[in-house]
């Protein structure tokens, strides 16, 4: 796998900093079994400890049992969402509400991709 993947519903990137970035394609309902072949193929392109930043350039939606599923896997160690208007805002705080209570799950929000960037290297420099 090169630094690029193409799933059937997204494009995975891999960042410096042992980030992945996920741009789900537009129009898009992302589903449990989705969320799988994501997960699977993140692990595949990125190893047993990553950050995921989450790229909401594209309108898509998440089923409500993808929004249960998302957060659960125990590699990811920090996430990140870059929304550009108030429906972007809006669908990352609706994860953020599934995640809640699970501090090392937070999801954080940002309007400037540089920024999230900037916050998933700053957390991912505390593991080894």
């Amino acid at each position: 796998m090169g630094n690029e993947c193409r799933l059937s519903f997204c494009l995975l990137k891999r960042l410096p900093g042992r980030i992945v970035e996920v741009v789900p394609d537009a129009g898009v309902e992302i589903n449990i079994s989705m969320i799988e072949e994501l997960d699977r193929s993140m692990i595949a392109l990125m190893g047993d400890t990553f950050a995921i930043l989450v790229d909401k350039v594209n309108a898509y939606s998440v089923s409500f049992e993808a929004q249960v599923k998302i957060g659960l896997l125990e590699e990811v160690k920090a996430t990140a969402v870059v929304a550009y208007d108030s429906f972007g805002v809006m669908g990352a705080q609706q994860i953020q509400a599934m995640t809640e209570g699970q501090e090392e799950k937070e999801i954080d929000i940002f309007f400037d991709k540089a920024q999230a960037i900037s916050c998933l290297e700053e957390k991912m420099a505390a593991f080894p």
